[in-house]
């Protein structure tokens, strides 16, 4: 009897959640540039700030870029190993038009003030709609890049689409650990 309860009252909850999507779900080509061309933090921001207007994903690029400062002001969200988990502090829902994450890459590096002190090669911008998704996004991204191989083969691709298939093949690879 206490199982059976237990049972319905897990089932109850798991369809009030919503289903948390995959990165690979939430990325695509539209939102890779493999070639940035900023050299400095502010224009990094507005790059990438824009490749997410461009591609339908944002309302207002403007207000994504003045959030995407605001959260620099507080501390860099370069997180060392050459890599950045750019987002806004909170979440802004009312120009998010469905939940995205997007991918730059630097050949060069940009000094982004990261914890390791290093120039960043590798941006993720992270345009989640309800801070549950924004923070599970993090960890997600987290999981998938603390191996090193996906940060390897990011930095090998050539083409936009073999970033959403590095990033489905490294979370296969959490599914089978």
């Amino acid at each position: 009897m206490w199982f059976t309860s237990q049972m319905q009252h897990s089932a109850r909850a798991a369809q009030g959640r919503a289903p948390r999507p995959e990165l690979s779900d939430l990325i695509s080509t539209e939102t890779v540039k493999l070639d940035l061309e900023s050299r400095d933090k502010a224009s990094l921001l507005d790059e990438m700030s824009a490749l997410l207007a461009d591609s339908g994903v944002v309302s207002s690029q403007k207000r994504l870029l003045d959030a995407l400062v605001e959260r620099e002001r507080l501390c860099s969200t370069g997180i060392g190993r050459g890599t950045a988990f750019l987002h806004p502090r909170r979440v802004i829902g009312e120009i998010v038009k469905r939940p995205a994450l997007a991918f730059g890459r630097s050949s060069e590096g940009i000094e982004f003030e990261a914890v390791d002190r290093e120039p960043v090669h590798f941006f993720f911008l992270d345009c989640a709609t309800s801070d549950r998704m924004h923070l599970s996004l993090l960890a997600r991204l987290s999981r998938v890049l603390s191996d090193g191989g996906l940060i390897v083969r990011l930095g090998e691709v050539e083409r936009p689409e073999e970033v959403v298939e590095a990033l489905k093949a490294a979370e296969n690879r959490l599914i089978t650990q």
